[in-house]
């Protein structure tokens, strides 16, 4: 008996459940860590540490920076994920979420830092920082560099062919003669 069309496989409702577990790690510590606690992992400017660049991501000041982090990252995550799914390897995109989920946020804050408070002086030793957007940023650079990657964006690939090729559930894409640059 064959698999009907358009039903999520195992492998597909696994990673479908981590990405959303990110999700569920920002409710999770907006909603269940006090606010002192949280309050010890911001970065603040006048006392930046390695720790708070890398946990000041994952907390919001409010429910609606919360709300705001998730739906942009389940409009960028959702769209990335969608456009992995026709590449026939599947190990670069998991690669490039681990480093946006660990990368983004201290080369974030590390360059928040340097241009706002070491070169402009823009911010007070008191000002803190926090919030999931540079992540989702990092994740929207993952998007772009998807959307340059799609089959029907190259050159010398048949827009046709490619819609039929992917209806047919068919990774193969044909190409024209038309060689990339």
């Amino acid at each position: 008996m064959s698999r009907r069309q358009g039903a999520l496989t195992s492998t597909q409702t696994v990673e479908i459940a981590i990405l959303s577990g990110v999700v569920g790690v920002l409710v999770a510590v907006h909603f269940l860590l006090p606010e002192a606690l949280r309050s010890q992992f911001l970065f603040t400017y006048g006392e930046p540490t390695v720790v708070s660049a890398w946990t000041a991501a994952i907390l919001h000041d409010s429910v609606s920076h919360l709300a705001s982090s998730v739906t942009w990252y389940a409009i960028v995550m959702a769209s990335a994920y969608a456009l992995s799914m026709t590449w026939t390897r599947r190990r670069p995109f998991w690669f490039a979420v681990v480093g946006c989920l660990v990368l983004a946020p201290p080369m974030t804050k590390l360059v928040d830092y340097w241009l706002l408070k070491v070169q402009w002086n823009l911010v007070a030793d008191a000002t803190t920082a926090r919030g999931f957007s540079g992540v989702v940023s990092a994740f929207g650079g993952l998007l772009s560099f998807y959307e340059e990657r799609i089959p029907a964006f190259t050159p010398g690939v048949n827009p046709t062919t490619l819609t039929q090729s992917i209806t047919n559930g068919r990774l193969d894409i044909p190409r024209t003669s038309t060689p990339l640059s």
